[in-house]
């Protein structure tokens, strides 16, 4: 295929005659021997525009072109939102049951990932300061969302009383019994570590691992303790990668570093092992043992901090792994099965300035968090719970990207009520109501709904047509005739700056017969006489001092300081 300068070659040469060529031409000859798209065949009019050849209906044929890839563009839109659409049909939706075992599978792997990380000293102190920190009945919550209790008989839902407030709802947060539950893990936990190692039985274990398990902390704080724990895997297995390193070097197998080394690099016997070892394989150990001292120094760092042998550490990292890919595997699930909602709740807010996938992205967002954030044991439906979730993410989007300056969350929602309430009274009155009545409608002052109404319209583009049946636009009803334009006034200074650069070089006597003749710096020039009566010589010897100063200026060395302002 032609290349774009190749193009330009081809069409002068070939298609141009008598210095001119259609814009049809160029894009028919783009289009069948190049591989330009057709927003860059302007480009190449421009081109030979600017080689001083003359192409026909280059406007009406460039806004063709712009109108037909806005079309392939919304044309694209629509494809892909057809394409979503159809991909999400293809999810089974979940009934009663599937939903409820999807949210016990979550809350079962969660405690799973728990319970391996309860026995774990870091973990097990940062929970507790944790829950000591926040215990008052206004901070609890920001820790403890609920519990993972399993429960098969779900309570009732009672519909919401819509005259009574949020805060005056009962709070279905059992306080006293997060308390509780704090108090035993802080027993069970004191003494699991106040016993040595050694000594600590399987029962004390397992009251640890039962005590934490059973808290559903929230998403940041139950992220932070598995970030403690995954921290110590992360040295464990850097460790364990420089020995493991060393010995591939000696020519030892797998086998003989995950048999005979590795169980022993924190105990005093690794020494036996090495000096077991064949000759050529225990001098390539012996010449790096600097470097495994280091990595046993890590492995007992890690022990001391964990308070647990490093090997059951990688254990319980297994048992995490798989927890968690179940938890995965359940909340994919349930967010798949609920797509068609996003979708629904997505389409009633899809005139309010942004693209649909767009809205559909954000409440796919919304949907996730409420997947995690689900509690079954309250009795409702998992879509009567990921509905608010939804809306609230797609409107939360309209404000960040729907208008053109983003407005404060709490003035769009002043925005909406005074709509809500002036479609209202238009209904009830017939008319549309008066700032008075939108203010008593709104619990609000007169002055507070007259700056509301002024923030409600969204700024439009000063480059959209005025109407369909003329080209002018917004812009060109804005520009003034008599001031001069910003590039106009660069321009001139620019020019003014070139010019006293240039006059500089001059004597002084020359620099003023050249500015009076000419007029520069003046509002007007003056004629060869007038410049001799003002300097009082003569008016040839004002002609040969012009002409001398005008043959300096045309010196080569000044061409590209006047060039640019020809």
């Amino acid at each position: 295929m032609t290349s774009f300068d190749q193009a330009v070659d081809h069409l002068r040469h070939y298609l141009v005659e008598d210095g001119r060529i259609s814009m049809q031409d160029i894009c028919a000859f783009a289009r069948l021997h190049t591989d330009l798209r057709d927003a860059q065949f302007a480009a190449l009019a421009e081109r030979l525009i600017e080689m001083g050849i003359e192409v026909s209906d280059f406007d009406a044929e460039e806004s063709q072109i712009v109108e037909e890839i806005e079309e392939r563009e919304r044309g694209s839109i629509r494809e892909n939102t057809q394409l979503y659409m159809r991909d999400v049909g293809e999810f089974q939706l979940l009934s009663r049951d599937e939903e409820l075992a999807c949210a016990r599978a979550m809350n079962e792997a969660m405690s799973e990932v728990l319970a391996a990380i309860a026995p774990v000293k870091t973990v097990n102190e940062s929970a507790r300061q944790r829950l000591n920190e926040h215990a008052h009945p206004d901070r609890i919550k920001r820790v403890v969302a609920g519990f993972l209790d399993h429960v098969e008989v779900l309570p009732d839902v009672e519909l919401a009383d819509r005259n009574v407030s949020n805060s005056e709802r009962e709070d279905p947060f059992d306080y006293e019994q997060a308390l509780h539950r704090r108090d035993v893990f802080e027993a069970v936990s004191g003494q699991y570590f106040a016993t040595a190692r050694q000594e600590r039985s399987p029962s004390q274990l397992i009251a640890v691992e039962e005590s934490f398990r059973l808290f559903k902390f929230t998403t940041n704080h139950y992220t932070d303790l598995l970030d403690l724990f995954k921290q110590l895997i992360k040295d464990v297995e850097a460790a364990l990668a420089k020995v493991q390193s060393i010995c591939a070097t000696a020519g030892l197998s797998q086998d003989v570093f995950e048999n005979q080394l590795k169980p022993r690099l924190t105990h005093a016997g690794l020494a036996r092992v090495v000096t077991a070892l064949p000759n050529d394989a225990q001098s390539s150990i012996n010449a790096h043992m600097h470097i495994i001292e280091r990595a046993r120094r890590s492995l007992r760092k890690v022990e001391s901090q964990a308070q647990i042998e490093y090997l059951e550490l990688l254990k319980r990292d297994q048992a995490v792994n798989q927890a968690l890919q179940q938890y995965r595997e359940a909340k994919n699930q349930l967010v798949s099965g609920n797509l068609r909602l996003v979708m629904r709740v997505a389409q009633t807010y899809s005139r309010h300035g942004a693209l649909l996938l767009d809205l559909v992205q954000e409440g796919n967002l919304g949907l996730i968090r409420a997947a995690e954030k689900y509690d079954y044991t309250r009795g409702f439906k998992f879509v009567t719970y990921a509905t608010w979730w939804i809306r609230q993410a797609v409107t939360q989007a309209l404000n960040e990207f729907g208008r053109t300056v983003k407005l404060p969350a709490s003035l769009l929602q002043s925005i909406r009520n005074v709509t809500r309430a002036r479609n209202k009274l238009t209904q009830l009155h017939g008319r549309d109501p008066t700032l008075g009545e939108l203010a008593k409608e709104c619990a609000l002052t007169v002055q507070q709904v007259r700056d509301i109404v002024l923030y409600e319209h969204n700024a439009i583009s000063i480059d959209e047509p005025l109407n369909e049946e003329e080209d002018t636009s917004l812009v060109d009803t804005l520009i003034s005739e008599t001031v001069p334009s910003p590039e106009q006034l660069a321009m001139e200074q620019g020019l003014r700056h070139a010019v006293e650069l240039t006059l500089a070089d001059l004597t002084i006597r020359e620099t003023q017969i050249l500015t009076l003749r000419y007029g520069i710096g003046r509002s007007s020039d003056m004629s060869t006489s007038e410049i001799a009566s003002e300097l009082g010589i003569s008016a040839n010897r004002v002609r040969q001092l012009s002409n001398k100063a005008l043959k300096r200026l045309r010196q080569p060395r000044y061409t590209p300081i006047l060039e640019p302002y020809l």
